[in-house]
């Protein structure tokens, strides 16, 4: 599970890093779900 999770991690901070660019809403949510996502796993 903890190989899942760092593998997963990149593509979190890619999206937060978008979402920064942007500064919109959705990406934000898309970064909630993300890191939700990643605690269930």
């Amino acid at each position: 599970m903890s190989a899942l999770r760092k593998a997963s991690m990149p593509k979190v901070q890619t999206i937060e890093i978008k979402a920064r660019v942007q500064n919109n809403h959705e990406a934000r949510a898309v970064i909630v779900a993300a890191h939700m996502l990643a605690a269930a796993e």
